[in-house]
């Protein structure tokens, strides 16, 4: 689809998967990396790839929260569902795969 979108004259495409709640090495290959060498080769422009929202705190406290909704009565959960030190100091917030070719 990339390389058709290439050729078809698309100035910018907006890439995600939203399959996955984080990247992992081979989305970031496959389609961060590869995905804009095929689209660029084919004529495209500008390649965005949106990244996985990956340890961001918000998102760990949702997934905490389904989590803790759908086992309920199951486990207890603990005091407080606070960030750990890496994540308070943003450290691992989502990489903008932009700049790097």
């Amino acid at each position: 689809m990339l390389r058709e979108w290439g050729w078809a004259g698309h100035q910018s495409v907006h890439v995600l998967c939203p399959g996955f709640a984080v990247d992992c090495l081979e989305t970031l290959d496959e389609i961060a990396h590869e995905g804009r060498k095929t689209y660029e080769a084919a004529g495209g422009q500008g390649f965005h790839y949106i990244p996985a929202l990956n340890e961001r705190a918000d998102h760990i406290a949702a997934l905490s929260a389904i989590a803790l909704t759908h086992l309920a009565g199951w486990l207890t959960p603990p005091e407080t569902l606070k960030p750990g030190p890496a994540l308070a100091a943003g450290a691992g917030r989502n990489r903008d795969c932009d700049s790097a070719h």
